[in-house]
């Protein structure tokens, strides 16, 4: 028997049809956004608040974070498109953007039954962003799907009953998975819908940038290349080399279709602290205040200025660079200011400006006892 390439000849058209359509959106999918924002209201979803550590219902803490509002309206706009969507969240220091982003993804879960999966950068942040999926679903009411198997690093939904396993009865099924970037290839498989990367700019247990960046690539493999999928790129800056910084950068030029999210100091409502009575503005270091002035121009409030001002004090011994790593005001100053410097750029500076002519030169072009230093031309 020989086989030739006409062998598929004349399939019925209904086999196609049945494969998801690239551009279908969640929505399409059957995901209902008004039933995910009725849900928060209602206080179906519960987080752990991260000043009290008590669980408490999001709703009233996502209505006072605005900038995790906005996140997420960003997130919901972002899937009308449909097919593959791409996001690069770049923020600040506990802004409630994991949380936000995660309670979403269970969301979709219970809805949809879908396959997701999160890469931290820590074992620690690793067992965290888990634990915020599973506090979530642990406070929702009945009826909801089962939780039937808790291991380290996995959370799956489905009939919690043996027996009926066995006989097809899987019920509602859906999986989010949970590993640090260590390794060479994680989430193996295929078929995730939703794949979220946590601090992907500081993978640095891998290697380097270009280590980072194909073992991203890599795992992003496992994500389905048909129908509706999420991947979300989120993190504190981290130098100007590597997946993430190239990535924006193109995506604000628009040259790929990834959509940069940015969250400044100035969108927390926690950057905020109210000067002292009579405070005087004037008594501080004289090289800040073209930047204040220029933090001014982006429409820092004075509780912001002094919140920088109380944390550079306070906090962070006026390590500027550290602070607009934390507390980004713009993408520029949070890539600039951060990586992995010996001294802060601010130091370097200024010692820059110390800088005076050198009184003598080694010059090392001789040979035997003429080799050594020589006076250099001052002028």
């Amino acid at each position: 028997m020989r086989i030739s390439e006409t062998l598929f000849d004349g399939l019925p058209e209904e086999s196609v049809g049945a494969l998801p359509a690239e551009n279908q959106s969640f929505y399409d999918a059957g995901f209902d956004p008004l039933r995910f924002v009725q849900d928060v209201k209602d206080g179906v979803y519960h987080v752990e608040h991260k000043e009290s550590h008590m669980v408490l219902p999001w709703g009233p803490l996502l209505r006072a974070n605005k900038a995790q509002q906005r996140l997420i309206f960003s997130i919901l706009r972002m899937l009308e498109k449909g097919g593959p969507c791409r996001m690069l969240v770049l923020k600040g220091r506990r802004v409630g953007a994991s949380t936000g982003i995660i309670n979403l993804i269970v969301a979709f879960l219970m809805q949809l039954g879908w396959k997701a999966a999160i890469v931290a950068h820590t074992e620690e942040s690793a067992k965290t962003l888990l634990g915020i999926a599973r506090t979530t679903w642990q406070h929702m009411p009945q009826p909801k799907p089962d939780l039937y198997k808790d291991n380290e690093g996995l959370l799956q939904w489905g009939e919690a009953r043996k027996a009926n396993r066995l006989r097809g009865m899987l019920g509602h099924q859906a999986t989010l998975s949970c590993t640090t970037a260590k390794g060479t290839y994680v989430h193996s498989g295929g078929g995730i819908s939703i794949m979220l990367y946590s601090e992907a700019a500081k993978y640095t247990s891998i290697g380097d940038a270009k280590k980072q960046q194909d073992f991203i690539l890599s795992s992003m493999g496992s994500v389905s290349k048909s129908g509706p999928t999420l991947v979300i790129m989120e993190t504190t800056a981290n130098g100007t080399e590597g997946l993430f910084p190239t990535t924006w950068n193109n995506a604000v030029a628009g040259k790929n279709d990834w959509v940069p999210h940015f969250i400044s100091f100035m969108d927390d409502h926690t950057c905020r602290r109210r000067p002292p009575q009579n405070y005087d503005w004037s008594q501080w270091l004289q090289e800040d205040r073209e930047k204040e002035q220029f933090l001014k121009h982006l429409g820092c409030m004075p509780e912001q200025l002094y919140f920088r001002r109380y944390t550079l004090e306070n906090d962070m011994n006026f390590d500027f660079d550290a602070f607009d790593q934390e507390f980004p005001a713009t993408p520029t100053l949070a890539f600039r200011s951060s990586g992995r410097r010996a001294f802060p750029k601010r130091l370097i500076e200024k010692a820059l400006l110390d800088v005076r002519p050198a009184l003598a030169t080694y010059n090392q072009t001789l040979t035997g006892s003429e080799r050594g230093w020589e006076p250099a031309d001052v002028p």
